[in-house]
């Protein structure tokens, strides 16, 4: 077999990442019902789903698939690959183009060099945003454009081959992708997830409690959808399962699903959105005992300062260089130097010691000899041409400093940290800042300390959006939307000197500690709520950061099969 693309850069930037053969067949099997049915794999890779439809054809009693399996790639590797495979097992001849898939156009109003077919299989590129660009992308936002769909700029590969891919399907017809999870919780998905629902009877998603690829820190579902255009609303249904041989019993994992009718529409597709966890939440919501972050303070990012390797100094290059202490002001950079619930003066005075990048110059002293000459240094370096820099006036003011009342956790891997700013530091947009006014300090001590209850953290993992390696990820508008207790002047005053306490169990990694010390004042104590509900919470929060985090899936893949699923994550 021609072996497909080694150099990593080189998957990278095609997105390539191929599926083990245990999750191709559960796919081709489910939208393969005929022996008639024309298949196509839009993004072929190294051919593994049209031999497997081959085979599925064969089984359904089709003597000779000739003239029924399509494929396409960018790769004239993959396509190679893919010819070799069908004609190592003798199988039928498909036709097979190296091209781009966004170029080809659909069946219908004009000739398409490829025919309408009842089931599309396969796992699209997925390439992000930042490299999906050029004619591609133009292309591919306009045949999403085309079906009805407006994809955001930050819309990935994967977004725009299910709209497409659609389009190539008869009336009636199945589709089944192997997709990145951020399908079902990412707000650029959102036009993809109304697009499914509205354009197949019954969409189905299959997600997995840990990483489905060895090797690879990406999430991924399953996505079944048929009956194209037999509904303007369908049904939905969302699963999970432990291990990937539970799919060996697919009527099983489908017929046990959530199900969800036409006229409900959750906004992410997490499994569990509705259970008796989030009910809870609700109540409370109701009730006026939970509000979002944003009805507190507003979350917003840090600076930018366009070039932070020179903006943000250790304290022994200010020394050296001769910086007056006005021009300079202390700063976090990075989510590893607020460890706890709390920054304290202490906790910058070690991170100098330690000579960490925690200075901040703001661009201002121009005056002064040593910043001009550290001026003049940063023309030489290049620094005024840098994106950011060169955008504003002058490029060595850093603009949007500010001193914010908390600093909170953009990505975060056990819980978020909602930071108490007691040493009066600015933070880069590595972080997000909550400034809270009319506040006295006792009670912004309290508002920090209740941040660390079990029902603030489910919201988060609601509401937030998963990457690999277990992040939780919070873009402002996702962060003000957490939600957290809403307690009087009183219980916040109460609950100040158990801010201590939290920060310790923060800084020894006991995030269950921290939460179980809180819930018990902020959920039974002020709430009211009994025990059985706080652990009906408690264990919906566990499973969701558990699965978040979770561990690599264990497939019994053969040696080949281990090679083609490696990962290349963009």
């Amino acid at each position: 077999m021609t072996s497909l693309p080694a150099n990593k850069e080189t998957q990278k930037q095609l997105g390539a990442w191929y599926t083990p053969p245990e999750i191709v067949r559960v796919l081709v099997d489910w939208a393969v019902r005929s022996p008639d049915t024309r298949v196509l794999d839009p993004a072929v890779g190294d051919g593994d789903f049209l031999l497997k439809a081959a085979e599925r054809l064969i089984s359904l009693g089709r003597r000779d698939p000739d003239g029924l399996l399509f494929g396409v790639d960018v790769s004239a590797e993959a396509v190679s690959a893919t010819a070799d495979a069908l004609s190592a097992v003798g199988g039928p001849a498909a036709r097979l183009l190296v091209r781009d898939f966004f170029e080809l156009d659909a069946p219908g109003l004009w000739p398409s060099e490829l025919p309408s077919v009842q089931a599309v299989v396969g796992n699209p590129p997925y390439v992000r945003y930042q490299r999906f660009a050029g004619r591609t992308r133009t292309v591919a936002v306009g045949r999403a454009r085309d079906a009805g769909v407006r994809l955001s700029r930050l819309s990935s590969s994967w977004a725009a081959f299910v709209i497409h891919a659609t389009s190539f399907l008869s009336s009636g017809g199945r589709l089944a992708l192997v997709l990145p999870e951020e399908l079902v919780h990412s707000a650029y998905a959102a036009s993809v997830r109304a697009f499914l629902r509205h354009t197949f009877e019954s969409t189905a998603v299959i997600g997995f409690d840990g990483y489905l690829f060895p090797r690879s820190q990406e999430r991924v579902v399953l996505v079944l959808a048929e009956g194209k255009g037999l509904s303007q609303a369908g049904q939905l249904r969302l699963a999970s399962v432990s291990h990937p041989n539970d799919l060996a019993d697919l009527d099983c994992v489908l017929r046990s699903s959530e199900a969800f009718g036409a006229s409900e529409y959750p906004e992410k597709w997490h499994v569990g959105a509705t259970d008796t966890a989030t009910d809870l939440l609700d109540q409370l919501v109701g009730a006026g005992r939970l509000v979002p972050l944003r009805a507190l303070g507003k979350p917003g990012i840090g600076y930018v300062s366009g070039a932070n390797d020179y903006f943000v100094l250790r304290p022994s290059e200010a020394r050296r260089r001769g910086f007056p202490d006005e021009v300079l002001s202390p700063t976090v950079v990075a989510a590893r130097q607020v460890p706890g619930a709390q920054l304290t003066p202490a906790d910058f005075a070690a991170a100098s010691s330690r000579d960490e990048p925690c200075l901040l110059w703001t661009g201002g002293g121009s005056d002064n000899e040593a910043v001009a000459r550290y001026i003049r240094e940063g023309h030489e370096r290049g620094i005024p041409e840098r994106y950011k820099c060169r955008m504003r006036e002058p490029w060595h003011v850093v603009p949007g400093v500010v001193v914010p009342d908390a600093l909170l956790t953009y990505m975060s891997h056990q819980v978020p940290r909602l930071v108490l700013n007691g040493a009066g530091a600015t933070c880069s947009n590595n972080l997000l800042c909550i400034r809270v006014d009319s506040l006295k300090p006792t009670e912004m001590r309290g508002v920090v300390t209740s941040f660390y209850n079990s029902a603030t953290m489910l919201s988060a993992e609601r509401i937030g959006r998963h990457y690999g390696g277990g992040v939780l990820k919070l873009e402002p508008s996702e962060a003000g939307r957490i939600l957290v207790p809403s307690l009087s002047p009183a219980e916040l005053v109460s609950l100040s000197p158990l801010l201590g306490d939290v920060d310790r169990h923060l800084r020894a990694g006991k995030a269950r500690e921290a939460l179980a010390l809180i819930d018990e004042v902020v959920l039974r104590r002020f709430m009211g709520l009994d025990m059985s509900d706080i652990a009906v919470i408690q264990h919906s929060w566990a499973r969701r950061q558990r699965s978040r985090a979770g561990v690599r899936l264990s497939l019994p893949l053969s040696e080949r099969g281990m090679q083609r699923a490696l990962a290349a994550h963009v």
